[in-house]
């Protein structure tokens, strides 16, 4: 199993059914140890997420960052997204000022 922790923009597009007492948690447990398995599982589970936050590669769209175990990880290339059961991940909006 794989945490997946969201901001709350996103939590918001999961739906109520996810969480017992009718709020939208902000992370959800997946059936997934690693990250294709993890990117099926939130298009089949979140499609609304997914079709903000993947490409059809399975790679993030560009604006986010995925956190793994408190490590930022380059998001260019999803073989570089090693994840596996236990792990927690996070999927961030990326920050740029100016």
């Amino acid at each position: 199993m794989i945490t997946l922790t969201l901001p709350v923009p996103l939590a918001r597009l999961m739906p109520d059914s996810v969480s017992s007492n009718g709020g939208r948690p902000r992370s959800v447990r997946l059936d997934a140890r690693n990250w294709p398995e993890l990117a099926d599982e939130m298009r089949a589970r979140y499609p609304l997420v997914a079709e903000r936050v993947l490409t059809d590669a399975g790679t993030l769209t560009p604006g986010f960052v995925l956190v793994v175990n408190d490590q930022a990880v380059p998001t260019h290339n999803s073989s570089a997204y090693e994840v596996g059961d236990g792990d927690e991940v996070a999927v961030i909006v990326a920050l740029a000022g100016g």
